[in-house]
């Protein structure tokens, strides 16, 4: 996957956001602190006990502030919290494996699991649209059903971790294509790429 220019990966945050996505995929459920004491350990794993407390309250004032980075994340909806942990939203935090695919090696296996049962949940209630675009503006025609059907099997053939891939190789053509993954919710974007990978899997199965 090549670099892209999205929001979150932009600017001075840029790197705060990606480490803060990076430890909850691979280090599971986090308080703040755990999250900025990970952030620092990862940048200097051999600093001493008491430089690590006061360089991790450093990085803690700008990610707990009110408006700091986690609330930041929070308001675009790539992370969430329940009582005092900051969990990962699913499929908008995979928007990390376009800028850094390796760590999807490393990814929690409560996340994975998440993560595709979430997505086989949304293929079902997704209203899959009877037609889709296929080349030189040719329509398709589609039984939702079978597609439904279809996608499923597709899943079932891939690694999780290669899932997940393909879910975030499809949320990088959607904002390559001007969707604004900053601003759009979660389940609207696993129904967009439900059809995305229907109109990728279309010329090898017949729908009708």
């Amino acid at each position: 996957m090549n670099k892209t220019k999205i929001g979150i990966f932009q600017g001075k945050a840029a790197g705060y956001n990606q480490a803060i996505l990076k430890n909850l995929l691979i280090r599971g459920p986090s308080t703040s602190w755990e999250i900025a004491k990970a952030i620092q350990l990862e940048r200097n794993p051999t600093v001493k006990s008491d430089a690590l407390i006061y360089r991790s309250q450093k990085i803690y004032s700008v990610l707990a502030r009110k408006g700091g980075t986690l609330d930041r994340l929070l308001g675009k909806g790539y992370i969430y919290k329940e009582q005092d942990k900051w969990f990962p939203s699913f499929p908008k935090v995979l928007i990390l494996l376009i800028e850094m695919p390796e760590v999807v090696q490393g990814i929690n296996s409560y996340y994975e699991e998440t993560a595709l049962r979430k997505w086989k949940k949304q293929i079902q209630t997704s209203k899959v649209p009877r037609k889709i675009k296929g080349p030189f503006g040719m329509r398709v025609q589609l039984n939702p059903t079978q597609l439904k059907l279809t996608l499923n099997k597709f899943l079932n053939q891939l690694s999780v971790p290669k899932m997940l891939l393909v879910i975030a190789e499809k949320m990088k053509e959607l904002h390559q294509e001007g969707i604004d993954l900053d601003r759009i919710n979660n389940d609207t974007l696993y129904d967009l790429i439900t059809h995305k990978l229907a109109s990728y899997i279309k010329g090898t199965h017949s729908f009708s």
